[in-house]
Formats: C-alpha cells, structure tokens, sequence
C-alpha cells in the first residue's frame, strides 16, 4: 500500500472519532473480509432490516460460513434487545454484533445510542455503514447549523464511541473519492490487517483515490461547515 495511506487514514480516523482506521477501494472489500473473520470468534450477527445490501452481503458470508444471524425490524431497539436475551446461551459466551446504518435517506436517524447500550449489555460490538453520513452530520447540531459542525458522521452527531464501535463508510458520497475506510480501535484495526484477504488477493486504493481522499479532509476544514450550512 501507498505510504500515503497511512497519514490519510489517520486523518480520517480523527475526524470520524476512532483510534485507528485502514483504507479499501470499496465497503464491499471491507465488509466481506470484516465478516469472513468472525466465524470462529464466537460470535452471533444482529442485523438492522433496513441496513444497506453491502453490509448485509458480509453478512451473509459469515452465515455461510456458520455464524448465527438474525434480522430485527429497522430501527427496533426493543426487538434487538428481546433477541439478544432470547439468544444469550448460558455463561454469555455468544458475543453479539450488531449492524445497522448511520444514517438512512428517507428513513432518518437510526438510535445508534441505544444500540451500542444493547451491545454493552452483552459484550459484544456494533458495526456502523455510515456512509450516508460522514462529511455530512457532525457535533454540536442546532436550529442554525441542523447538521453541525466537522462532518464527522454519526459518532460525532451521538456523542458515542469505543473500543466496542468499529466504522465503515465509503468516501464516494460527500467527500467524493471512490475507496472506502474502516475505522475502530487500535486492536481491532491491527487484527483486521493482518488477517484481511483482501489486502492480499486484490488492488489496494489507487494512488489517483488516494490522492483525493488526502485533499478531501483539507477542504473539509477549511470550508466544511460553510459548505454544510449553505446546503
């Protein structure tokens, strides 16, 4: 991978509020490899109806390969939570993964914050595709300014983060560069690389897209937010 990668996507990890992040040419290859690692972790899939088909793609190869999943009604924190208990086996050994989107055009909010509250319960861990909102929401949201301020996306937007949230989302839509970022903890993004296929067996991020995802969060900081307001 281009040296360059590394400093973007820490750039990239900062503003969207992770410790580490690691950079693909789409979510696909990083949902397919994410979920292809799971299947001897001891681990159940609690997957958002409504969450889009590339994130439930990776799904289904972990169900392929064995891994429990379920599906609960789009934005349903009580049917997540009756599910959870429904599925815990004895000594809680079965840790959860809930996916779910940031953002959902036309379906609004989905309640992030109560579901990383579920999956603390349990000790699991909740993946978001935020693609719809990074570059868009960030903190501090008000009457004036209804998408705040940074465009971190929806970690920023909730005030939530940890070790247990891990951060998919392709830069195609508001920062406009065709390749993808993972972002999580330290630990999580080290295991990630090195066990990922993907890295291996396919064309990492061009250095034409790796280029342009450097100059996206420049002018991200210098004309982001008025950019945010004027839309």
């Amino acid at each position: 991978e281009a040296p360059a990668a590394g400093v973007t996507a820490g750039r990239l990890a900062a503003l969207i509020g992770c410790e580490r992040a690691t950079l693909a040419p789409s979510t696909l290859h990083l949902f397919w490899d994410l979920f292809g690692m799971v299947g001897g972790a001891g681990c159940a899939i609690y997957l958002d109806a409504g969450a889009y088909p590339v994130a439930r793609w990776g799904a289904e190869r972990a169900a392929a390969g064995g891994v429990p999943l379920h599906i609960f009604a789009a934005g349903d924190v009580a049917a997540l939570r009756r599910l959870l208990r429904q599925h815990r086996p004895v000594g809680g050994r079965l840790r959860p993964i809930v996916v779910t989107d940031g953002f959902r055009p036309g379906g609004g909010a989905v309640p992030l914050g109560a579901y990383l509250a579920c999956v603390r319960t349990f000790g699991g861990k909740l993946i978001v595709d935020d693609t719809q909102a990074l570059g868009i929401f960030g903190h501090s949201a008000s009457a004036a300014r209804p998408y705040g301020l940074g465009g971190g996306g929806s970690l920023r937007r909730w005030g939530i983060g940890g070790k247990d949230v891990v951060v998919v989302s392709s830069l195609a839509k508001a920062f406009g560069v065709p390749m993808a970022v993972m972002a999580g903890s330290r630990e999580l993004i080290d295991w990630f690389e090195a066990r990922s296929e993907t890295r291996v067996h396919c064309s990492p991020p061009s250095l034409a897209a790796i280029h342009a995802a450097e100059h996206a969060p420049d002018l991200n900081d210098e004309q982001g937010d008025a950019l945010r307001l004027r839309l």
